[in-house]
């Protein structure tokens, strides 16, 4: 399983304890709204594990760094200790693929996560990080 079960009575996907812990309540919070206008809904700052009232704070993909050869890619992405995360990759931006030789990890200590994927040099690769449910609520 990648995520732990956590109390959601309205059913928009977003945990019950953190809706209270941010809004003060379980109904201002959605799939669709997005309190501090960043472009990423609550749910997503949820899932994530961003501020949803700080709009520089949401999961992205800070740096892209191609390395010698072009076999590699170092890429650095915001992350919190209280998530796992995967990067995907995808040569078309439809279908995504999970890093085979990454997996689902544990991010590093501080705000930022780098990790270096091995890819065919003849193909062009798109990448994504991917939180997954949080491992508390």
């Amino acid at each position: 399983a990648e995520s732990v079960l956590y109390a959601d009575a309205d059913g928009d996907g977003i945990s019950d304890a953190w809706e209270q812990q941010q809004f003060g309540n379980t109904s201002s919070a959605s799939v669709t709204s997005d309190a501090d206008g960043d472009g990423v809904s609550d749910k997503n700052e949820f899932l994530g594990g961003s501020d949803p009232h700080d709009v520089s704070s949401y999961l992205r993909i800070v740096s892209y760094r191609e390395m010698p050869g072009l076999v590699q890619s170092q890429i650095e992405f915001t992350s919190k200790p209280t998530r796992l995360y995967r990067l995907e990759w995808s040569t078309d931006l439809v279908s995504w693929a999970v890093v085979p030789a990454l997996g689902t990890f544990t991010p590093s200590a501080g705000a930022t996560t780098i990790k270096l994927v091995t890819h065919p040099a003849e193909e062009r690769r798109f990448f994504k990080a991917v939180a997954i449910v949080p491992l508390t609520p």
